[in-house]
Parts: structure tokens; sequence; C-alpha cells
């Protein structure tokens, strides 16, 4: 097993994208990702992150089952290359363990943020956040406070084709009542299902990103866990510091503590030790380990 992998070329099928973590790759109604072994940080790409493809997908996988166990649909079908069909298993001497098939789905143009704790700007700015949370919200929260439950926030593209946040009447404007009231609810569902799957392993879960789209007429999760801002994990809540972002996620505080530092540390040091954090999210969650 390659401790690194950092592009994938497999055989009979098309790739519809590269992106710095994923080869994407798609045939019919399926969509074939391959997780690589990279990693960013406030726009910053970092590599190589040993085995970090291998572990995202296990976790990624993980968290797909519980939601499903959740009654909350998603677009996962198996990480497992054994029950895929024989097109994709032409190269799963490289695939194997770090590889998600997935439904082939079309996006609700909306990005679903749920957060559970007031740093950064929504500590900061309470007054814009109170009128466009799709949740209840607290005048003067203090910084670290844990709201009563998650918040929604939505963002998406105007009329004038600029990305923001959107009050729940806008977000009905561009989606319909019934498909608003919908992924709201999936969204905080969703939340709630992970966050409990964490607690149990021990971690804190601050926020979020869903979005979701269409298999059939069916409302599905259709994109989450693929970029390094989707989810943020810590295992003890950050002191308050009055930042302007939301703190980093465990298995990147190490980037963030290299670049506040001016790049001056030893970055495979680093590197390294981010590799060990995406170990230990993984392995707590999943039981598993890599066999080299």
């Amino acid at each position: 097993m390659k401790p690194v992998v950092l592009e994938t070329l497999l055989p009979k099928l098309r790739i519809s994208e590269r992106t710095p973590f994923w080869d994407i790759y798609t045939l019919n109604s399926r969509v074939l990702l391959v997780g690589l072994d990279r990693v960013s940080y406030q726009g910053k790409i970092f590599s190589p992150i040993p085995y970090k493809g291998l572990y995202t997908v296990q976790t990624v996988s993980f968290l797909y089952e519980e939601l499903e166990q959740a009654n909350i649909p998603t677009h996962y079908l198996t990480s497992d290359v054994r029950r895929m069909s024989s097109i994709f298993q032409v190269g799963q001497e490289v695939i194997r363990g770090r590889s998600l098939l997935l439904k082939r789905t079309s996006c609700i143009p909306l990005r679903c943020e749920v957060i559970r704790y007031a740093y950064g700007p929504f500590f900061q700015n309470p007054r814009y956040f109170s009128t466009l949370a799709q949740g209840p919200f607290p005048k003067k929260p203090r910084e670290g406070e844990a709201f009563e439950e998650p918040v929604l926030f939505v963002q998406g593209k105007k009329r004038n084709g600029q990305l923001s946040y959107l009050s729940s009447g806008q977000t009905a404007e561009i989606i319909g009542d019934k498909i608003a009231e919908e992924i709201s609810e999936l969204s905080r569902m969703g939340f709630a299902a992970l966050e409990q799957a964490f607690q149990k392993a021990g971690w804190i879960l601050g926020r979020v990103v869903f979005f979701w789209g269409f298999y059939g007429k069916e409302i599905v999760l259709a994109k989450c866990f693929y970029g390094e801002e989707d989810l943020t994990l810590w295992k003890k809540l950050p002191r308050p510091q009055s930042l302007a972002l939301f703190p980093p996620s465990y298995e990147v505080e190490p980037l963030a503590d290299f670049i506040k530092q001016g790049g001056k540390t030893d970055l495979e040091k680093v590197l390294q030790t981010v590799s060990k954090r995406f170990s230990k999210i993984c392995q707590s969650l999943t039981g598993y380990t890599v066999k080299e």
C-alpha cells in the first residue's frame, strides 16, 4: 500500500475533475472519488501527508453510514472496492481503502453551515448573524458559548450573482418553501447524528457544512466532508481569542501554528504530525489502522 498518492489514472474510466484532494471519475450514474494525500489551510496546499487520503475515506465512509442509520439519505454507496462493479476494480491496488463510490446527483446551489459554538465571525458580529440565523441565535453570545440548539446558516448567490448569507425568506425564494424546509430539517438532523457519533469517540464537533442535491426526486446529501473546511473538530474547546476566523480543526492545527510562526519550523515534521492526527481521528471512530 502506497503511503503517498498525489494523482491516479484508472483505465477505462473518464476522469471528470482533479482537485488537490480528490481525483473524480464518472461512469453513467456513478461517481468514484479517490482520496489524495494533500491538505489545505487558509487557501494554502500542503503535501505530502502520508495516508491522508486513506484516513479521510475511512472516516467519511463511517460518517455516511452513521447518517444513513439516522435515516438521512445520502449519495454514498460504498468504500469497499470488492463491492464495486468490475470496471472500478481495474486499479484496485491503488484505490483500495481510499475510494468512495457515490450516486451521481444534481446539486442544490446552497451551502448549509451548521454551527454549535460562538467563535470567529459568529461571536464578533452577532447582530448581523442573528438576522440570518435559521434558528435561535443569542443577541450577545459569549465567545466559545455552545448554542442551545445548533444554528443553521445558508449561503447562496443573490440576484446580483454574489455569494452571501441568506435569510430563510431569501432561501425560499431561490428553491421554494418546501425544499427550503426539508434541507433545513435534514441539516439539523445531520449535525445531531454526527455530533453524537463524534461525542462517543471523545471529540467535540464545532461546525459542519452540508450540500444537498437530488437523486431522482429524492433530496440526498450530495457533498460533505470533501474539503478541509467542511467540518471542524476539536479534542477540547479552543480558548477564547477574539479572532475573526473560526478556530482551526484538530487535524490542521499544526498547519495553523506553522503559518502563524512564519514557516520557521520544520515543515516535514509538521506534515508528519498532521498525518498522525488524521490517523487518530480515523482510528478513534472506526478502529482502522494502516497495514503497511
